[in-house]
């Protein structure tokens, strides 16, 4: 059953003012709602629209806890970001220390802050840390 909204309002508003008034013409309201829902009832269309409200309340709703858990998760992304921040920044820290410092052994120092980038990667994605396993086995 499909009824436009937009033309079924204005009749019902029609038949409730013209019920409350007492009007003469009620019956003459009622006979142009009846003609515009055809083989429908009253009760039918009422109760269809109610159904689509109880469905638009069930999509308000997963979008609600959709919306949720997407801002939970654009959190941890963030926090995880922040982390990552600060692991490349200890090691960039790191290196420069270590090729100021000890020049003749900064390519030894260079590996062991990649192997700390490295660790913080698989911090933060450990799937992607077993996928490289996996393919380092062969």
């Amino acid at each position: 059953m499909n009824i436009d909204k937009s033309k079924l309002q204005p009749l019902l508003w029609a038949v409730v003012g013209a019920w409350k008034a007492g009007d003469q013409d009620l019956h003459l309201h009622t006979d142009a709602l009846d003609q515009f829902l055809g083989e429908h009832t009253v009760e039918q269309v009422a109760l269809q629209l109610l159904a689509e409200l109880s469905l638009a309340g069930e999509a308000r709703d997963t979008y609600a806890a959709d919306k949720k858990s997407l801002a939970f998760a654009l959190n941890d992304a963030r926090a995880e970001a922040e982390s990552l921040r600060k692991i490349m920044r200890t090691a960039a820290g790191k290196l420069r220390s270590y090729s100021i410092a000890q020049p003749d052994r900064a390519w030894e120092k260079v590996n062991d802050a990649l192997g700390l980038l490295d660790y913080g990667c698989r911090q933060a994605d450990p799937a992607a840390d077993g996928m490289a396993k996996e393919a380092s086995l062969g």
